[in-house]
């Protein structure tokens, strides 16, 4: 409970960095009644820890590249590093950052190029370990069972509409597995040379069922994965939301890029990373809440321009605004 409040008090930082103090209320609040904190926090603690730190990282980029501060690019990059010993995904972030510094703002590459050799530095320890141990390089953690179960069409059927936890006690899987733990080096590596020979087999159809699962991750409210009969009314409830939440973080992104552009670039690229890195494996809408809650406060600052120009009021500064 801890954790995901700290979670969602960063994000609240990342609404005040952007709007003011009303933004970074208006999102802790929102975050608090949309997703309670008992429904986070009864996922594995490394969860609402992710949460946090991946929000901490954000929270300091964007301070780090707007004012050309070292140090926090340096905070930057530990608050990534912690979130890579909790859940692998945002190992190559800070890289993909850096990269997109140098097409997009090139004079911020360097405090960028910072944030991602204090965040390499950080996590080389766990990578030299994980080669001590399974004799080979192995990037944080070796799990290829969401790859794996892409590989086919009935298995990620299975994975995506039963529960991940029956396609993991299918009699293919554990003939693979050894009835070991997937994440051991053994069974690690058998699922790895598998998946890999199924997708060079087919890999138009692997591609083709990563960019389906993808579109309907981000399309349903996390909460509702069962609304999945295209002919059920409750399919569109579903995704009418989430078409709004996302029209109006766009236009947020699109108002502030024209005074602030470092910071909708910051959550853009994380956004865009997020759905880049997930594409290959099966996922859940739950592994999107990360780039969901960094994107709330410019879908709140969306939301407050569409209200003003309805209203006819011209052109508008929303932090200011808000801020008053």
């Amino acid at each position: 409970l801890l954790l995901l409040f700290i979670a969602y008090t960063m994000t609240a930082l990342i609404g005040r960095e952007l709007g003011g103090p009303a933004v970074g209320l208006l999102t802790l609040g929102i975050l608090c009644l949309l997703w309670p904190l008992d429904d986070l926090a009864a996922q594995p603690i490394s969860e609402p820890a992710f949460l946090a730190f991946a929000a901490a990282g954000v929270w300091a980029s964007i301070r780090a590249l707007e004012r050309d501060s070292r140090m926090l690019a340096v905070t930057a990059g530990a608050a990534f590093a912690a979130a890579t010993y909790m859940r692998p995904i945002t190992l190559l972030f800070p890289i993909f950052l850096t990269a997109g510094m140098l097409v997009f703002r090139r004079r911020a590459w360097r405090m960028a190029l910072t944030l991602a050799v204090i965040h390499t530095l950080l996590v080389l320890p766990w990578i030299a370990r994980n080669h001590s141990v399974c004799g080979k390089i192995v990037p944080m953690v070796a799990n290829w069972g969401p790859a794996f179960f892409l590989t086919s069409e009935e298995s990620w059927q299975t994975y995506y509409f039963e529960g991940s936890g029956k396609s993991r006690e299918s009699t293919e899987f554990l003939a693979i597995t050894g009835n070991e733990s997937e994440f051991n080096c053994g069974p690690a590596e058998r699922i790895r040379q598998e998946t890999l020979k199924r997708i060079a087999a087919a890999p138009g159809a692997y591609l083709w069922r990563g960019v389906r699962q993808t579109a309907y991750a981000w399309s349903y409210l996390p909460g509702f994965r069962s609304a999945r009969n295209p002919r059920s009314p409750e399919f569109w409830f579903v995704r009418i939301p989430m078409l709004a939440f996302y029209l109006a973080f766009g236009y947020g992104a699109f108002r502030l890029f024209r005074r602030r552009p470092m910071a909708p670039l910051v959550i853009a690229a994380f956004v865009v990373f997020t759905a880049i890195i997930h594409l290959p494996v099966c996922i859940q809408a739950r592994y999107l809440v990360p780039a969901y809650i960094v994107m709330l406060p410019l879908a709140i600052i969306g939301i407050h321009h569409a209200f003003r120009d309805f209203r006819g009021d011209g052109p508008s500064d929303p932090v200011g605004q808000l801020r008053r």
